[in-house]
């Protein structure tokens, strides 16, 4: 009995040995592997860490791309507000040139084409609109041109009659119409009379679309540009013309003579021009604020 007992714990023993050897074998094999496990633990890490440091980045170059769109939008929309007041207040200064009839009808004649009520076809727009001048002549075309600057061109008296029909019935201001075919080129001046150091046709200063120079014949074909007032009274009296200066000073054919004062402020083509221009710079940036809204 004594035998058996010293043999189970002999066995007891041996297995318990053979179960600490077993885990001390798996420790072992752990502690050799250990360093590979935090080789892999550490690129993993390491790994997020970059990760993590890249979307941050990522968010700030967002929130930097959102702030500078902001800040572009905000220049552009002041911007636009800028030429808006720009174009407000050198149609205002048209329509002080031109008389609150004038310009209501003219006004008027843009909205009923614009909104379809009446046919654009033939009607070309004001004489204002249709010649570019250099800065140079623009008092001389301006005391010249006078009213007729608000004249409106259109292809024919038929075209004419039907605008001034739907103006009158609805009460829109009056405007004067220059038609074309019913155009003559009556006293007009073909030649220049003289040096062009001294006088010079008024009209051969003008760009224009050729399809408009019975108009512009009408209007400017009967003066020349001249040198001085002398020079001015000169010519006008050897060849029966109109003579104007630079400065705006005019002598007729007859050899009346008319101060040529004229305030640039108030100047109807240089606001003509610069409502223009604001417009074009307003159309510009409203497509530039679409697209940077989209």
């Amino acid at each position: 009995m004594l035998n058996l007992i010293n043999i189970s714990k002999k066995v007891f023993i041996f297995i318990t040995i053979r179960v600490f050897e077993f885990i001390i074998m798996e420790m072992e094999q752990q502690i050799i592997a250990l360093p590979c496990f935090l080789m892999v633990h550490g690129n993993q890490q390491a790994q997020g860490q970059k990760d993590h440091h890249d979307l941050k980045e990522q968010r700030d170059d967002a929130q930097n791309q959102r702030k500078e769109l902001w800040r572009e939008k905000g220049e552009i929309e002041t911007r636009l507000k800028i030429e808006q007041d720009k174009a407000l207040k050198h149609e205002r200064t048209l329509e002080t040139a031109w008389g609150r009839d004038a310009q209501k009808g003219l006004a008027a004649i843009h909205k009923l084409i614009a909104s379809g009520k009446v046919s654009g076809k033939g009607v070309y727009g004001p004489l204002i609109e249709l010649f570019e001048v250099e800065d140079k002549f623009v008092t001389a075309v301006e005391v010249v041109g006078g009213g007729s600057l608000a004249h409106v061109v259109v292809d024919n008296e038929q075209t004419a009659a039907r605008l001034v029909k739907e103006l009158t019935r609805q009460n829109l201001g009056r405007v004067t119409f220059i038609p074309l075919a019913q155009l003559a080129s009556k006293g007009v001046v073909e030649e220049n009379p003289g040096p062009r150091s001294d006088v010079i046709p008024l009209i051969s200063r003008l760009k224009f679309d050729a399809m408009y120079t019975p108009a512009f014949k009408r209007v400017f074909g009967r003066t020349l540009i001249a040198r001085d007032e002398k020079t001015a009274a000169e010519y006008s009296r050897m060849h029966r013309v109109n003579c104007v200066t630079l400065d705006g000073d005019q002598v007729n054919k007859c050899g009346a003579k008319i101060s040529g004062f004229t305030d640039s402020n108030k100047s109807r083509i240089a606001a003509m021009k610069k409502a223009k221009d604001a417009m074009i710079e307003k159309e510009k940036l409203s497509v530039e604020l679409k697209e940077l809204e989209e």
